[in-house]
């Protein structure tokens, strides 16, 4: 019993940090630190208890972000790129 409890706990703390992630995006360092805790505590829960919807949630939403950040830094550097070319 104690075990479905601190599971749940867990799965829930880590949904909750991956659903925040991409809220904070104009937070960008705040929002990356939810999106690698959603992904830690995501990557714990499932190898110890198992894996459930809520795990699944957090992986989705901080890969989302994820995938959100590398695309806008990976823009950003190719325009500033071209900006110093053609100076």
């Amino acid at each position: 019993m104690k075990d479905q409890k601190l599971s749940t706990i867990l799965s829930v703390i880590s949904m909750i940090c991956g659903i925040l992630a991409p809220c904070l995006v104009c937070y960008w360092y705040v929002g990356m630190v939810f999106a690698v805790a959603a992904i830690v505590l995501g990557i714990y829960v499932q190898k110890h208890f198992g894996k459930n919807g809520m795990v699944v949630t957090a992986y989705i939403c901080a890969g989302v972000y994820l995938a959100f950040f590398i695309l806008l830094v990976g823009t950003m550097g190719i325009y500033y790129n071209i900006i110093d070319l053609h100076k």
